[in-house]
C-alpha cells in the first residue's frame, strides 16, 4: 500500500450466495462451503479462492472472503483464531474472471489480502446495515390519521406494566411499534439477563446417573440450563455448565433431570448469573404522535420483545384553527438540502396565500370550511415552478387523501380516478395537507459509468409555518405542523460501494479506464458486475494497527489499517459472529462490535384506497 491516508483502507466483496460444502475440498466436483459470502470450510488454502470450476474442487471465485491463518495460509473460523489468539489475515477472491489481460500481463486473479492482523491490535470493529432512507413527511392541520388530528405525543410510560424481554443493549432513541400512533422512540436501560455463569453441585448423593453432556435441568426462575456431568456408580462426581440458559437468579436450586427420581435426584445451586439484555427502565426520547393512554408499545430490537403501556399523552390540540371569510392566510414552505442547492444555488422557500372569500356581512365575519384554505395552499405548491419537483402535496379531508393530478396520485398509490383535488369534498369535519419530499436525480447506466458521476444520497428537508403578511411566524397559532418523518439519508448504496471498490482496486494497479473500450479489455467493468449499483449493502469494518519498529523518521509508530467487507443486505451478522468469537476469546483490544446502522421512517398515507 502507498502512504496515502485512503490507501490504508481496503475493500473486500463478500456477496456470493450461500452454498453448502460437499465432497472433499480439492477433489473433483467438490464444493467449499460459503455462507453469505464468507468461506466457512476450514483448511482451504488461500490460493484456491480463485478456483471457480467444478473440476477444481472448490468453486469459490468472486464474492468470497475468508479468514486465514497467518502461518499456514489455510482458512479458519473465529473460534480457531480465539484459541491461542493466533494472527490471521483477511483475503478475498479477485473480482477478475481472467488471470491474463493480453498475452503477457497476468496475475489478475491473485487474491486480495489484508495485512497480518494481530488480534490484540484490533482497535475497533463496527458494522453498518444498509437502509434505503426515507423521504421527508410534514403534516399540517388535521391529518393525523384516526386520532382526529390530535397530536397526542407520549409524555410518560407506565413502569409497572413493563415486560422486560431479553437480548437488548442499552441505547437511546430506539424505535417502537404498536399503539394507535407513530414515531415514539425510547431510551432503554439494561439489567442482566439471567444466564448461569457458575454454580455448585448439591451434597445429596444421587442414583441412576451416567456420564453425559447437555443434561437438562428443572426448577429455578429461568429456562434452558443444561449441565455436563461425570458420574460414578450412579452418583454425580463433577458438574460443569454446558448452556447457561436465561432468566435465572443467584441462589436458584435446580434439579439435574437424569437421576432416579424424587430424593435420588441431585441438585445444582446457581451462584452467579450474567443478566445482560433485560430492560429495567424505559424513558420517552421522542413522543411521536397519535397515541392514546393505555396503548401497548413494543420495543422490538431484542430476542424476546419487551412491552410497556402508555401512561400519559399530551399535546391534544385538535389543530382546528378557525378560518374566517374576508381574511387572507399565509403559509411559508421551505425546502432545504443538496437537491435544492444544486437546482437553484440556494435553498428554496415560498410564501403561499389562501383567501377566505367574501363575507355576507363584513361586520360579522363567519367561519369558512378548513378545506377551502388547505386546498388553496396545496394547489399553489403543486403549481409552483420552484416547489413542484421537490414537494408532493396531498389534501386530506376527513381522513381521505387527494392528489393534485394523475401522475402524483399514481406515485403515492392513490386511485387517480377518485382521489384528485377535483374529487375532494367542499365541506369537512377535519382537513389538512401532507407534504411529501420528492426528488430524483439523473442516473446513468453501467455502460457509460464514470466514478465522477453525481449520485444523490441526501434527501430534502421540508419546513412550514403560518406567517403574517410580513412573514412573521410569531403572531399565529392553531395550525399544527408535525414532522412525521425527517428526510433520512440512506446507507449502503451500491453507487457508493462500487466507488469504494474501484478506489481499493486502483491501489492494486487495477484501474477503471475512462476509455470504454480499454475498460472492457482490462476487465474494468467487473467493479459494477460484482456489485449492483441499485442495491443496498451491509458493511463490516475492522480497524487494526501494525507496529513499525523501524519508522523512516526514526520514531516508533503504528500504521493503522481499515478493512471494509461489503456484504449483501441483512447478512453482516455472518462475519460479525466470527469476529465476536475472537473478541469473546479475550484476544482483542476492542470489547464490543458497534452498530452504526441508520434507520428509516415508515409512514402510511391516510386511506390510500
Amino acid at each position: 500500500m502507498s502512504y496515502f491516508s485512503h490507501a490504508f483502507k481496503k475493500t473486500f466483496v463478500a456477496t456470493k450466495a450461500t452454498v453448502a460444502a460437499s465432497g472433499t475440498p480439492g477433489a473433483r466436483n467438490a464444493q467449499a462451503g460459503v455462507t453469505d459470502g464468507l468461506l466457512t470450510t476450514r483448511g482451504v488454502h488461500v490460493a484456491n479462492l480463485k478456483s471457480t470450476a467444478a473440476s477444481e474442487g472448490y468453486q469459490l471465485g468472486p464474492g468470497v472472503v475468508g479468514l486465514f491463518d497467518a502461518k499456514t495460509n489455510l482458512s479458519v473460523l473465529g473460534a480457531d483464531i480465539a484459541t491461542g489468539c493466533c494472527p490471521f489475515y483477511l483475503a478475498g477472491a479477485s473480482i477478475k474472471l481472467n488471470d491474463k489481460q493480453g498475452p503477457f500481463h497476468g496475475g489478475y486473479q491473485e487474491s486480495h489480502k489484508s495485512k497480518i492482523i494481530n488480534p490484540k491490535y484490533m482497535g475497533k470493529v463496527w458494522f453498518v446495515n444498509g437502509n434505503a432512507g426515507s423521504q421527508a413527511v410534514l403534516e399540517i392541520g388535521n391529518t393525523l390519521g384516526n386520532n382526529g388530528g390530535a397530536i397526542a405525543n407520549v409524555n410518560s410510560l407506565d413502569a409497572t406494566s413493563l415486560v422486560p424481554g431479553t437480548g437488548y443493549s442499552a441505547a437511546n432513541g430506539v424505535a417502537t411499534t404498536g399503539g394507535s400512533g407513530t414515531g415514539l422512540k425510547v431510551n432503554i436501560a439494561i439489567a442482566r439477563s439471567g444466564k448461569v455463569l457458575t454454580g455448585t453441585l448439591g451434597a445429596v448423593s444421587g442414583t441412576g446417573y451416567t456420564t453425559a453432556t447437555g443434561v437438562a435441568t428443572t426448577g429455578g426462575t429461568g429456562t434452558g440450563l443444561t449441565i455436563d456431568i461425570t458420574a460414578a456408580a450412579g452418583d454425580i462426581t463433577a458438574a460443569t455448565i454446558a448452556d447457561g440458559g436465561s432468566g435465572y437468579t443467584a441462589g436458584d436450586v435446580v434439579t439435574i433431570a437424569q437421576g432416579g427420581g424424587a430424593s435420588d435426584d441431585e441438585t445444582f445451586t446457581v451462584a452467579t448469573v450474567d443478566e445482560t439484555g433485560k430492560i429495567i427502565s424505559v424513558a420517552v426520547n421522542n413522543g411521536g404522535s397519535g397515541y392514546a393512554v393505555g396503548d401497548t408499545i413494543t420495543i422490538s430490537t431484542g430476542n424476546a420483545n419487551a412491552t410497556i403501556d402508555v401512561l400519559t399523552v399530551g399535546g391534544d390540540d385538535v389543530c382546528g384553527k378557525e378560518f374566517l371569510c374576508g381574511e387572507t392566510y399565509y403559509l411559508r414552505v421551505d425546502v432545504k438540502g443538496t437537491p435544492a442547492l444544486r437546482f437553484a444555488n440556494h435553498n428554496l422557500y415560498q410564501t403561499l396565500q389562501a383567501n377566505g372569500g367574501c363575507c355576507a356581512d363584513p361586520a360579522s365575519p363567519s367561519a369558512v370550511d378548513q378545506v377551502v384554505i388547505y386546498k388553496q395552499w396545496a394547489q399553489q405548491i403543486a403549481e409552483n415552478p420552484y416547489l413542484k419537483d421537490f414537494v408532493n402535496p396531498l389534501l386530506v379531508v376527513d381522513g381521505q387523501s387527494y392528489a393534485y393530478d394523475v401522475a402524483r396520485a399514481t406515485a403515492v398509490g392513490l386511485n387517480p380516478a377518485t382521489k384528485l383535488f377535483a374529487n375532494a369534498p367542499e365541506t369537512s369535519t377535519t382537513a389538512g395537507i401532507i407534504l411529501l419530499g420528492a426528488y430524483a436525480d439523473t442516473t446513468f447506466g453501467d455502460c457509460t459509468f464514470q466514478v465522477s458521476d453525481y449520485y444523490g444520497k441526501e434527501p430534502i428537508q421540508i419546513y412550514a409555518s403560518e406567517v403574517d403578511i410580513n412573514g412573521d411566524p410569531c403572531a399565529f397559532g392553531g395550525i399544527c405542523v408535525v414532522e412525521r418523518c425527517p428526510g433520512i439519508q440512506p446507507n449502503g448504496l451500491g453507487e457508493q460501494k462500487v466507488r469504494e471498490l474501484i478506489l481499493s482496486e486502483s491501489y492494486l494497479q487495477n484501474f477503471v479506464a475512462n476509455d470504454l473500450r480499454i475498460r472492457e479489455i482490462t476487465q474494468g467493468t467487473r467493479a459494477y458486475e460484482v456489485l449492483d449499483r441499485t442495491a443496498l449493502y451491509d458493511s463490516v469494518f475492522i480497524q487494526h494497527s501494525v507496529p513499525r519498529f523501524n519508522n523512516p523518521s526514526g520514531v516508533f509508530d503504528n500504521d493503522q489499517y481499515l478493512l471494509e467487507v461489503v456484504m449483501a443486505n441483512g447478512t453482516a451478522s455472518t462475519l460479525t459472529d466470527e469476529i465476536q468469537a475472537i473478541i469473546d476469546g479475550g484476544c482483542t483490544g476492542c470489547t464490543e462490535i458497534e452498530d452504526f446502522s441508520g434507520t428509516d421512517c415508515s409512514f402510511s398515507i391516510p386511506e390510500v384506497h
